[in-house]
């Protein structure tokens, strides 16, 4: 990996959405208050369409970025 970890801290009713490719973890609770987390998996419009093609092109259900990350590649 390029960098080292980044923990990410918020405030009560924050959210925090990542990509299923990405490298995560979770820290101890140091605070005396519970910390609930809720997971769900998003399902994209073209799911059946795009099958398991999406596990490994990471960006193709997400139009806006795919074509930022292919101009900058260019």
């Amino acid at each position: 990996m390029p960098d080292g970890p980044v923990q990410i801290t918020g405030k009560p009713g924050d959210v925090c959405l990542a990509h299923h490719q990405m490298i995560h973890t979770a820290a101890i609770n140091a605070s005396p208050d519970i910390r609930y987390a809720v997971i769900f998996r998003a399902r994209h419009i073209n799911i059946a369409e795009n099958g398991k093609d999406v596990m490994t092109d990471i960006w193709r259900e997400w139009d806006g970025i795919r074509e930022a990350v292919v101009e900058d590649a260019t």
